[in-house]
Order: C-alpha cells, then sequence, then structure tokens
C-alpha cells in the first residue's frame, strides 16, 4: 500500500518518504534540526558582531576625546612655554646690558 501511495503521489518528494517510512521522517526531522541550529548559530554570531561594532565605536569615541583633551592640554602648555620662553629671553637680555654695561666701565 505505501508503494501505491508513493506512486499515486503527485509529489516526488513526498512519494520518497512515504517509501522510505520511519527513516523518512527521521531524516526530515534532523534537516530540519540542522537548518535551526544553523539559524540560532547565525543569529548569535550577529548579535555578537554587533556587541562588538557597538564596543569599538564606544571605544573610538572615547579615543576621540581624549585625543580633543590632549589637544587642548599640548595648546595650553604652549602658550605657557611661549611665555616663559619669551620671560627668558627678556631675562637674558637684561643680563647682557648689564653685562656690556659693566665691561664699558
Amino acid at each position: 500500500m505505501l508503494r501505491w501511495l508513493a506512486q499515486t503521489s503527485p509529489d516526488p518528494t513526498g512519494g520518497v518518504l512515504l517509501q522510505y517510512g520511519a527513516i523518512g521522517a527521521i531524516l526530515v526531522l534532523a534537516v530540519w534540526a540542522v537548518y535551526y541550529l544553523y539559524r540560532r548559530q547565525e543569529r548569535q554570531h550577529d548579535q555578537e558582531r554587533d556587541s562588538w561594532r557597538l564596543m569599538f565605536q564606544e571605544e573610538r569615541q572615547r579615543g576621540d576625546r581624549l585625543e580633543e583633551r590632549l589637544l587642548g592640554l599640548h595648546g595650553e602648555i604652549g602658550n605657557k612655554f611661549a611665555g616663559a620662553l619669551a620671560e627668558s629671553t627678556a631675562s637674558m637680555r637684561e643680563w647682557s646690558e648689564t653685562m656690556k654695561n659693566r665691561g664699558d666701565r
């Protein structure tokens, strides 16, 4: 009877499964399980990729903020250094003039 159902079935896949009976049903379940596990693994991979992407984006923003702060500090140090350098240059000129005046006497 199964062979007759398999031969008269319009769907060739159904005919093959009817021919194989329990083994066919187990095969269908196995294929479904593999597909389900593959999709679950793929979703998990996508979630991990998204979390890594978010983490990298946050770290990049943090690095940009720190770089901006560092450049500001470099600017402040440069301004202070320029002021100190100008003062020391003026002091050296004054010392040089003083030494010239002492030498002229």
